[in-house]
């Protein structure tokens, strides 16, 4: 079965692909399907699943390196509150699937080692011999480096409770050679008295992931970590919340430095920034808002503040936009394939937009007698 998301069934020319031939600078960071360019001026990250599928389909999303969780001194299903264990039912476009802990095992003096595994046939294209990370704990937090050499001569990255690692930068082999990939880790205190997780982020090889591969060594000399996939942050399903929005967070961060260290030293003319997470909390929780299945008062809390937080961060990096990139002659396309509500409600922006002094309705009614906006004289126009 094939799908309508594959680069090889888009037969016109991309429109930054054109803008290059007479000259026009673009930035393509995350686009779908928009890959590899073949045109020149253009910068572009390629999406992970674009990168390594040889037909370009979104899905089934391919990543070189998954997140890794590992659980300490409670049951899984022990580690975050039980109000938070069911998971809610949300349409056949969002499954909902749980991450399996990667397993640890003792090593010299104290040192617990954490192996990182495969979650899937899909994962790591790129052959990436296998390695593990190395933990120990201290009076309060953990300690994590690559090795327990490293990690026994003092040397790693110390984590509080609750805190986030800097960024950790490692060398790994692959079918391409030695390869620089990023990680952050994070202690995620649990619900039992004493229990902790430790979860890593995803990685990828950044300089593959560049369009062109000078554009890819440039990206790998950013403080910020490189983005992860919307749709595999097990934690917003799982019980916490507070880190999966963390790492949207680290996701717009990087495409802001990326962004404006292009503007700064070769600014781009067209600037295209992807970010998915505002359809995965949608498909996630929609069925709560919709009432389609029972939910918990506690599932009920956390969609509300999954929304709110969700559409705060976007309006915020909207705002930086404005702030620092968007000019008094630059045009801004705000493009989503479809609306937050879907299951059983009609939602209408219309009159709000109206109200908002964006939109002038119109005496025309739609065929389903529908007050219609005015296109001529409005400066938004719901479709």
């Amino acid at each position: 079965m094939g799908s309508g998301y594959s680069g090889h069934n888009l037969l016109a020319e991309r429109f930054w692909e054109a803008a290059g031939r007479i000259g026009k600078k673009s930035l393509v960071l995350e686009m779908p399907t928009s890959g590899p360019n073949i045109g020149p001026n253009v910068r572009q990250y390629q999406c992970m699943a674009n990168r390594c599928d040889p037909t370009q389909l979104t899905t089934p999303e391919i990543r070189d390196i998954s997140e890794q969780l590992y659980v300490f001194d409670v049951d899984t299903a022990d580690l975050f509150p039980k109000d938070w264990q069911i998971i809610t039912p949300s349409g056949k476009w969002q499954p909902q699937i749980r991450i399996k802990p990667s397993p640890t095992r003792p090593g010299k003096q104290g040192c617990i080692l954490l192996e990182v595994t495969r979650k899937n046939e899909r994962e790591n294209p790129s052959h990436i011999e296998n390695f593990s990370w190395a933990m120990i704990r201290e009076s309060s937090g953990v300690r994590i480096a690559a090795t327990e050499e490293e990690l026994l001569a003092g040397k790693g990255w110390h984590i509080e409770p609750g805190c986030w690692s800097d960024n950790i930068r490692r060398s790994l082999k692959n079918d391409r050679g030695v390869q620089e990939y990023l990680f952050r880790a994070k202690m995620i205190p649990g619900d039992a008295p004493g229990s902790f997780a430790i979860f890593f982020t995803q990685s990828v090889d950044v300089v593959e992931c560049g369009n062109p591969k000078s554009f890819g060594q440039r990206l790998l000399g950013m403080r910020n970590s490189p983005p992860t996939s919307d749709y595999s942050w097990f934690l917003a399903r799982e019980g916490s919340l507070d880190t999966a929005f963390e790492c949207t967070a680290f996701r717009f961060e990087w495409h802001k430095e990326v962004i404006a260290d292009a503007m700064e030293h070769d600014p781009a003319d067209i600037i295209i920034t992807y970010h998915g997470h505002t359809d995965s909390i949608n498909h996630m929780y929609r069925s709560v808002f919709e009432g389609v299945v029972p939910a918990t008062e506690a599932e009920k809390a956390a969609a509300a503040l999954a929304y709110e937080k969700t559409y705060q961060q976007a309006d915020e990096y909207l705002g930086w936009l404005y702030d620092h990139v968007i000019g008094p002659d630059t045009v801004v396309l705000i493009v989503s394939d479809h609306g937050a509500i879907g299951f059983n409600k009609t939602i209408r922006p219309h009159e709000a937009m109206a109200e908002a002094g964006l939109a002038v309705l119109s005496e025309e009614k739609d065929f389903w007698g529908w007050t219609m906006v005015d296109p001529k004289k409005s400066r938004v126009v719901p479709m």
